[in-house]
């Protein structure tokens, strides 16, 4: 596997682990504390910033009863924009829910 692959492998990883942890309304704080990690680290985990140990990502994955194969599946999720001050106009910017999609690309 490529360098390029290998990372893109963890972002996809990241952004399925943040659309985990919003799913059962948990904030990253929160999460953190219960996989004994620190808030940051988990940010940087979503963000594809940092590439969790083994150990950590395993804890990760079951956590949120998932295997590792799920985790690391390319997602299509796609952020819905949030109503902006101006009427009837809608905006997304980078830190609200990724404005970006990490999927893998055609091998």
């Amino acid at each position: 596997m490529s360098k390029d692959k290998f990372i893109k492998r963890f972002q996809v990883f990241g952004v399925n682990m943040r659309i985990a942890r919003k799913s059962v309304g948990l904030t990253s704080a929160k999460l953190a504390r219960l996989l004994g990690i620190s808030t940051a680290y988990v940010g940087l985990i979503e963000r594809g910033e940092r590439t969790p140990s083994v150990k950590t990502m395993l804890e990760i994955c079951d956590f949120f009863g998932k295997s590792v194969e799920e985790m690391m599946a390319p997602t299509k999720y796609r952020p819905r924009p949030k109503p902006s001050a101006n009427k009837g106009e809608s905006t997304v910017s980078f830190n609200d829910d990724y404005d970006h999609v990490y999927a893998m690309p055609p091998e």
